[in-house]
């Protein structure tokens, strides 16, 4: 499954043609049901090549996805419950393919309440910003 949108698209469709695995690619496009698609999915990876926080792998760690992220431009914090590998740019495509299929990915192996360990729990983050404006408050005459 292809989600999304980028400058590599055709490329990409070129090499899916060329390798005659048309049948087995979906190009999805741009969604707004991206969180049923990833229970449809065994592991989740985006090797890119410029990328920021990348919301998505949080979104897809959640989902109980293992992860595969391109190492340097994906930042470590993204890795919320220890279910993202990192690898090289450097290697070829062969190599990554290799590591996914050999390393036996699978959501069982992930830990089953990454939210609650997680920056980015809800709930962590209400009690984080209270306790900030109590302490803001207690330091303040009105």
């Amino acid at each position: 499954l292809l989600i999304g949108r980028g400058e590599l698209e055709e490329d990409i469709k070129r090499k899916v043609e060329n390798y005659n695995i048309e049948k087995s690619v979906l190009f999805l496009g741009v969604r707004n049901d991206v969180p049923d698609l990833l229970n449809a999915m065994d592991v989740f990876v985006l090797p890119s090549r410029f990328e920021g926080l990348g919301m998505v792998y949080v979104e897809a760690q959640v989902n109980g996805l293992p992860c595969v992220a391109s190492d340097g431009p994906v930042p470590k914090e993204v890795d919320i419950g220890g279910g993202v590998t990192f690898l090289s740019l450097q290697k070829p495509a062969e190599f990554w393919c290799e590591y996914i299929l050999s390393n036996h990915l699978s959501r069982e192996s992930l830990c089953c309440d990454v939210g609650s360990v997680s920056q980015y729990n809800i709930d962590l983050a209400a009690e984080k910003l209270r306790g900030y404006y109590l302490k803001l408050c207690e330091t303040k005459t009105f």
